[in-house]
């Protein structure tokens, strides 16, 4: 079974190409890891008058994994770990279902435990996993 996960990156002040090549970077971290893929979410046109949808789809990824929590730990992680490498004050946004997950510009104990929270949350609703 697999599961879908939404990372959407909220960019702070970066200009396209950057952000394009940090997202870039943050798919390579997650393809290193057991996943089933980590592709670009296309979006529809933007309305007229509007910016261009390229801006809005090049700080969105999903990721399809295999329903395990081991698994998504590690995803949380790497994506944790790219926000501070990358730009920090990002915020990043990871979406399974309807857990949200947002890590932004704050103590790192505190992202640790939004982290641990999330997974218990996301644990106790998995298909296939044992709740606490």
């Amino acid at each position: 079974m697999t599961q879908l996960l939404r990372i959407e990156i909220q960019r702070a002040g970066e200009d396209l190409d950057s952000l394009e090549q940090g997202v870039n970077a943050l798919r390579e971290d997650l393809l290193a890891l057991d996943v089933h893929g980590v592709e670009r979410v296309v979006g529809a046109p933007a309305p007229a008058n509007t910016r261009s949808a390229a801006l809005e789809v090049a700080n969105v990824l999903a990721v399809a994994l295999p329903v395990a929590m081991p698994l998504l730990e590690q995803v949380a992680h790497v994506v944790d770990d790219w926000r501070d490498r990358s730009q920090p004050s990002h915020t990043v946004v990871v979406e399974i279902g309807e857990d949200r997950l947002v890590l932004k510009n704050i103590e790192p104990a505190e992202r640790r435990r939004l982290i641990d929270d999330w997974l218990a949350r996301c644990a106790a609703t998995s298909p296939g996993e044992a709740g606490p």
